[in-house]
């Protein structure tokens, strides 16, 4: 809405608490995935895949701050009306193997 009025100083305003957000967000979500015994506990994980489960958290939380912070750039090119460079940069990222 603050791009659309022309309010330069709101759009600056949103982003950085975006990024405040990211930060906190990022923070749970990394002490959540490298810390999972209490949950593992919970769901009752079996003994013997917990270990393959905390390797496969470990791998999330590695990807986790920077799929955040990706979703704020796209977020924020798609509401100042840049589709283009959020394609660009999805276009120019390496290939996925599986």
């Amino acid at each position: 809405m603050a791009a659309g009025a022309r309010q330069h100083a709101g759009v600056g305003r949103s982003v950085r608490q975006s990024l405040y957000l990211w930060v906190c967000t990022s923070a749970a979500g990394l002490i959540a995935l490298l810390f999972p015994q209490p949950l593992l506990e919970w769901t009752q994980v079996p003994a013997s895949m917990q270990g393959e489960v905390q390797r496969y958290l470990a791998v999330l939380a590695a990807a986790l701050p920077l799929n955040l912070l990706f979703r704020i750039y796209g977020t924020l090119n798609q509401a100042l009306g840049k589709p283009a460079l959020v394609t660009w940069l999805q276009a120019a990222s390496p290939p996925t193997r599986r």
